[in-house]
């Protein structure tokens, strides 16, 4: 999350500011963004019980697997 968000405020400044438009309506429509992207994350939410030892590992492992790509891409600074 943090990279996008810092990806989206490089752009901002690259071509946003550049164009004469003010921090303030810049920042109004990221809040909006995000408020949307909340809403839409909590549609998605799955709950799970903490002492579900075996639903928190599955949890943990997909999530981790996403990360496969990057750590072992040699152009990565995760290497």
């Amino acid at each position: 999350m943090v990279a996008i968000v810092g990806a989206l405020l490089e752009q901002c400044d690259r071509f946003l500011l550049s164009q004469d438009i003010h921090p303030i309506v810049i920042f109004i429509s990221l809040w909006k963004v995000v408020v949307k992207v909340v809403d839409i994350l909590n549609t998605m939410v799955v709950p799970v019980e903490l002492f579900d030892h075996d639903t928190l590992v599955k949890s943990t492992s997909t999530s981790l697997s996403g990360l496969k790509p990057i750590l072992h891409d040699p152009r990565s600074p995760h290497c």
